[in-house]
């Protein structure tokens, strides 16, 4: 890659849920600098802004089968 070149990270949305009329919930699988990561954050579409926000998180898939554990359990 050369001096001036910026890598770009690919992302595919897996799905979102509304939270309200302005804001959904987009998770999406990430790979950015050869890594792969599950990216769960707030999406806006408002009149003077429309995208994501700094309210998420982004989840290393080394990380993920511990996760859903975690998960499960919170939702029994």
């Amino acid at each position: 890659m050369e001096e001036n070149e910026v890598e770009q990270e690919e992302a595919e949305l897996l799905g979102s849920v509304a939270k309200n009329e302005t804001t959904t919930i987009q998770v999406r699988k990430v790979h950015f600098k050869g890594q792969s990561y599950l990216d769960i954050r707030e999406f806006v579409d408002g009149e003077n802004y429309q995208g994501p926000t700094k309210r998420g998180i982004r989840i290393h898939d080394s990380l993920l089968e511990e996760l859903t554990g975690l998960l499960g359990t919170a939702a029994a």
